[in-house]
This record gives C-alpha cells, sequence and structure tokens, in this order.
C-alpha cells in the first residue's frame, strides 16, 4: 500500500495497473487526521532521501512511521542522519537509491523473517519513545537554551 501524491505518485499507479498486480494499492495522499490510522497500516515503511540531502534533512515522516512501530528501510546513500537512527535504533534496513533489486530482497527478506521484522518494529517504537519523543526534545531544547544563556552570561 502506497501513500501520496508526489512525482513519483503516478509512475506508481501506472506501473501497477500495467503489470496487473492485484495485491498492491497506490493511494492518494491522506488528510493530516488520518496519519494514525495510515502510518500505522504496514509493517514496513520506505523512507527515500534524493542524493544531494545526506547531511541537510530527514524525512520527516521517518519519524512518524517508528513512532507507529513500523520497520523503515531507507533509500539513501552515504553518512546521513537516516541511515544513523536506523542503524543505532536497530530498526530497519538501508539500499542505495536506484537499487531496485536490492530493495525488493530487503522486503523479501523481512516478510521471510517475521522475527526480525518484529524486532525491527519493537526497537523502531522503543527508539522513537526515548530519542525522538516531545518530552525528550523538549528536555534536549531547554537544556540547549540553558547552555546558550549560561555562555552568555560569561
Amino acid at each position: 500500500m502506497f501513500f501520496g501524491e508526489g512525482e513519483k505518485w503516478q509512475p506508481a499507479c501506472d506501473f501497477v495497473e500495467a503489470e496487473g498486480l492485484t495485491n498492491v494499492q497506490v493511494l492518494p495522499f491522506q488528510s493530516e487526521a488520518r496519519l494514525p490510522y495510515t502510518m500505522s497500516l504496514g509493517d514496513i515503511s520506505l523512507v527515500a532521501l534524493d542524493k544531494g540531502a545526506e547531511g541537510l534533512m530527514v524525512p520527516s515522516k521517518m519519524y512518524y512511521y517508528m513512532a507507529a512501530g513500523s520497520a523503515v528501510i531507507g533509500i539513501c546513500q552515504g553518512r546521513n542522519d537516516l541511515a544513523e537512527s536506523l542503524s543505532k535504533g536497530d530498526s530497519g534496513l538501508t539500499v542505495l537509491p536506484g537499487e531496485y533489486k536490492k530493495l525488493a530482497e530487503s522486503i523479501l527478506y523481512l516478510a521471510d523473517n517475521p522475527e526480525k521484522l518484529q524486532n525491527f518494529k519493537d526497537n523502531a517504537r522503543a527508539s522513537s519513545i526515548a530519542h525522538f519523543s516531545r518530552q525528550v526534545c523538549m528536555k534536549k531544547l531547554q537544556t540547549s537554551l540553558m547552555s546558550i544563556t549560561l555562555t552568555a552570561r560569561r
């Protein structure tokens, strides 16, 4: 099941139709009110980081997927926060952009190894709470602001 209406949405729809796939659904963008329901539907979620964006950002949907307890496959290259978060949290796998066979193998590996999949899912949820929850992030912000204030007073 794929959600969205980004630049790759129509090619995905076309591929599903051309191949006659009956086990894949490509659905339009879902409202924010439906996020808690749509994000938790998948056992495995895909997060792509375009070439050149490494070190600049992490797609925010990664945090939503992890909070929903979904294993994540990061499509990215090089050293970046997406790959590091998945590795540190033992909550998913990474594949290089354009390596479609490796992506398919990774999905099949997780489908064929339910214990590993469940481990990634459990770890994703736990990592989300431990590192990215509102309480944890607010505490980090508070500590940073206090540090800046103390430094400015010196």
